[in-house]
């Protein structure tokens, strides 16, 4: 009689969570609406400064993987790099 109580008490927990879990999916469902309007917000501007970002951070990589590393550099190098990153390089 016990081992029967189990079962049933389980599939009813079974069914239970599933349906709260099927009831949370279409509660947070996105609209139509504001699909549309997000889709609106993505400009060709902000596209182009992403390929803009996106190039500058691989052109950093790029420097970093082709630079020595730092802890075989000589003061004066660490020195002109900065200036030359700070723009103060003549």
């Amino acid at each position: 009689m016990a081992s029967i109580y189990v079962y049933v008490k389980s599939t009813l927990w079974l069914i239970g969570c599933s349906a709260l879990g099927y009831a949370l999916l279409k509660v947070t469902e996105p609209k139509q609406d504001k699909l549309r309007q997000i889709g609106e917000r993505t400009t060709v501007d902000s596209l182009a400064e992403d390929k803009r970002k996106t190039a500058l951070a691989l052109k950093k990589l790029r420097e970093a993987v082709d630079d020595k590393p730092i802890y075989l550099k000589t003061r004066q190098e660490i020195e002109e790099q900065n200036r030359k990153n700070l723009g103060l390089d003549k």
